[in-house]
């Protein structure tokens, strides 16, 4: 009986340690975002998409688990109330809208240009790849808003 309250305990400590980390995790990348110039930018938007992907996949699962179930209180719908309630939603919007002065800048300096650098075209693609990942969630938030009013 010991070992298993043990067991126990031990992953409900884990747990809140690894909440806590993508806590911190998101307010590195905001912290990192204001300060980006140039090649920078290109590391925080992959990351930035990478986190965007995770969340939209999240929020894609609980709808699932919606349709499946008609509640809201699946793994996945409460993992998603979870990250909402913590602020995350708001503060992946905060990394992308630090990340916009150095982004318009970027823009600006290589719109012309018939040959970028290689890092722009990369920066190219990620920047059109959160476009699409930012109108998924806007998609996504409206149905789930939908899905937990009813």
């Amino acid at each position: 009986m010991k070992k298993i309250l043990g067991i126990i305990i031990l992953n409900i400590l884990l747990s809140n340690v690894s909440f806590a980390n993508e806590n911190n995790k998101y307010e590195n990348l905001y912290n990192r975002a204001e300060k980006a110039k140039g090649k920078e930018i290109l590391m925080i938007m992959a990351e930035l998409n990478y986190e965007m992907l995770e969340q939209n996949e999240l929020m894609q699962n609980c709808l699932s688990e919606y349709d499946l179930y008609n509640n809201t209180e699946g793994k996945f719908c409460t993992t998603f109330m979870f990250n909402k309630d913590i602020g995350n939603e708001d503060k992946l919007f905060s990394v992308a809208i630090a990340l916009g002065p150095e982004v318009e800048k970027v823009r600006e300096t290589y719109s012309d240009n018939n040959n970028p650098p290689e890092w722009v075209k990369s920066f190219a693609e990620y920047y059109n790849r959160n476009m699409e990942l930012l109108e998924k969630w806007s998609n996504l938030n409206v149905k789930l808003k939908k899905a937990y009013s009813d």
